[in-house]
């Protein structure tokens, strides 16, 4: 199921996946998309985790890519990997770019981008 629109903020305990793209327009604070994310993400920032690769995060990652393919969308390798996270574990992906994943029919997405 795929959503592309920003929904209420997470509880300090839930679980996401934060997009490149969402983590570099809140640490140099784009004056637009900063103040958007902000309160999606205050209290979950403290409380990181890193996610190794595993046999199952690299399937994910080759079923995005296919899922992809098939689909005629262009993922890059890193973007499947981010998907392929959210996918895993399971949560939202927080991004400012839904077009780049609004075609993978199981991932959630969080944005405040308008799209």
């Amino acid at each position: 199921m795929s959503s592309a629109s920003l929904t209420s903020a997470p509880t300090a305990t839930a679980r996401l996946v934060v997009d490149t793209d969402v983590a570099s327009s809140v640490f140099k604070w784009h004056p637009k998309f900063a103040p958007r994310y902000v309160g999606i993400l205050r209290g979950l920032e403290a409380d990181f985790s890193v996610l190794h690769s595993d046999g199952l995060l690299c399937s994910t990652w080759a079923a995005v890519r296919n899922e992809s393919g098939r689909k005629g969308h262009q993922v890059s390798s890193a973007d499947a990997w981010i998907a392929a996270t959210a996918l895993v574990l399971p949560a939202p992906l927080v991004t400012n770019n839904p077009k780049d994943y609004r075609h993978l029919d199981r991932l959630q997405l969080l944005s405040a981008a308008g799209e």
